[in-house]
């Protein structure tokens, strides 16, 4: 569950002071050592121009720098295994505008939350978080999979409280604001766990998180079975056997088989016998479309 903690302060602090503090008196691993910096979080946000001066500095970088940056977020800066950012959440009527792309596509679905950060309001009426509860263990991790979702609470990243978003057990739901909001948010490094996208209109997995490390090795391995060689075959096949990843060892086998069309029954009945469900489920179905089609 999300913690919602009270921060009805008029401090300001700066943002080096923040890294500072952060870094020397906080245990990242540790989710109660960094809830109990959510006041000074706080007053770091009541700065009114700490997200206009990062952008300010972006707009100069622009002139000597083709590297366009993302307009959902503004990293503001970190430390050793954290990082501070500023989330922009566009109104209702502008998240369906071209510019605004990223946003609309957070807002039409859940997230499954699975790493942890403490956030806090910034400018606006604050960005509108509806909570459910699911148990991530017992999704298989298909697209269309049902996921069994029970409400818990809706929370606003208001200016005059920090909410702390633990992971695992719990999808997000995020709802546009009235109007624009900028949040701020301290984001802990850590090794992010396979983050589930929920279409909450069919209660359904849509897919999963496209920066996930898992995400960005599948699309690799899709390329490679569109254009690979022989090399590339010997090499999917070592990932079969050696990879812990089950999304990566199922995109190895989907990648295979349109690389050698012709094992393309062997290795999907060498995928049924998959130790992990996902796979296993999926090779089944592939060797079902196969017998039938």
């Amino acid at each position: 569950m999300a913690l919602t903690i009270p921060c009805q302060n008029t401090n300001v602090v700066s943002l080096g002071d923040f890294i500072e503090h952060v870094s020397s008196t906080v245990d990242c691993k540790d989710p109660e050592s960094v809830a109990s910096v959510a006041p000074m979080l706080r007053a770091l946000a009541n700065d009114r121009h700490l997200v206009l001066l990062a952008l300010h500095q972006q707009m100069r970088d622009l002139f000597s720098n083709q590297r366009v940056p993302t307009t959902q977020v503004v990293v503001l800066g970190g430390g050793m295994d954290f990082y501070v950012r500023a989330d922009i959440w566009p109104a209702a009527e502008a998240a369906g505008s071209p510019t605004y792309r990223e946003q609309a596509a957070i807002y039409n679905c859940g997230t499954g939350q699975s790493f942890p950060c403490l956030m806090t309001g910034h400018f606006g009426p604050g960005l509108i978080n509806d909570l459910y509860a699911y148990d991530p263990a017992a999704i298989i991790g298909y697209p269309g999979e049902p996921v069994p979702l029970t409400f818990v609470e809706r929370v606003r990243l208001s200016v005059d409280q920090a909410v702390m978003f633990l992971p695992h057990g719990e999808v997000v739901h995020r709802l546009p604001p009235e109007k624009l909001s900028i949040s701020v948010a301290l984001m802990i490094l850590h090794e992010i766990g396979d983050q589930h996208m929920v279409d909450m209109k069919t209660a359904t997995l849509r897919d999963y998180a496209p920066e996930l490390p898992s995400s960005r090795r599948s699309a690799m391995l899709r390329l490679a079975g569109l254009i690979g060689d022989g090399n590339t075959q010997q090499l999917l096949d070592d990932l079969i056997v050696a990879s812990p990843c089950p999304r990566t060892r199922l995109a190895a086998y989907e990648a295979l088989s349109k690389l050698v069309p012709e094992r393309t029954t062997a290795l999907w009945e060498r995928a049924s016998g998959d130790t992990d469900a996902l796979v296993s489920h999926l090779a089944s179905h592939k060797i079902s479309g196969l017998t039938n089609g």
